[in-house]
């Protein structure tokens, strides 16, 4: 059983959400200036005009359209809360591959619990408290790890079964594809962080 260790995640997961949502429910604005310019560019894909301010990736600016499209949103209320969502989805795609990588059970949250209480976090990861397309996307290098390293660990399995043979999708080699097409989707820096981050554990 797992409940222990899930209820300590579900514990971080909601200090985390708090933690990083502090712009939005103390000051009730934008925390970082190019909020502003993403705002208008989404703004933008609302008239019609794609890439209003020259080519850059679009996959926040797409996400939030769609929200705002199917839901009338306001883009504003979007982008004001948006971040508490990609905080979740940044610790939960880290705390996956640590717990792949790890043997001990607790070692992913134990991390993730000095990550949320170091003093670093606040000066190196506050703009996670903005919803910007770098930030929006940083779980994408942990997901191209997290299958990589799946892909690389049951390659055997596969090679036995004569899997790639007989025609069959390996679903590790698939969802690392589709990480690594959206961390390009999302923003440059992201994919070099996930080149990085699976080259060193290759």
């Amino acid at each position: 059983m797992r409940a222990g260790e899930y209820s300590v995640l579900a514990v971080i997961l909601i200090f985390g959400m708090m933690y990083f949502s502090y712009g939005t429910s103390q000051v009730h604005s934008y925390g970082f200036g190019d909020s502003y310019v993403h705002h208008a560019w989404i703004h933008g894909l609302t008239e019609g005009n794609v890439f209003s301010d020259g080519v850059y990736p679009e996959g926040m600016h797409c996400f939030i359209y769609c929200l705002y499209a199917m839901f009338r949103i306001r883009i504003y209320s979007i982008m004001l809360f948006l971040q508490c969502i990609h905080v979740t989805v940044f610790l939960l795609s880290a705390y996956c591959l640590m717990r792949e990588i790890f043997k001990w059970r607790y070692s992913a949250v134990l991390v993730l619990t000095l990550y949320l209480t170091m003093d670093f976090t606040v000066s190196s990861m506050a703009r996670l408290q903005t919803t910007l397309p770098m930030e929006f996307g940083l779980h994408t290098q942990f997901l191209c790890t997290l299958y990589l390293v799946r892909y690389l660990k049951y390659a055997e399995r596969n090679t036995k079964t004569n899997r790639f043979l007989n025609g069959e999708l390996n679903e590790n080699l698939l969802l690392f594809t589709m990480s690594l097409t959206a961390s390009i989707v999302s923003h440059y820096y992201v994919t070099i962080m996930a080149f990085v981050f699976c080259l060193s554990f290759a």
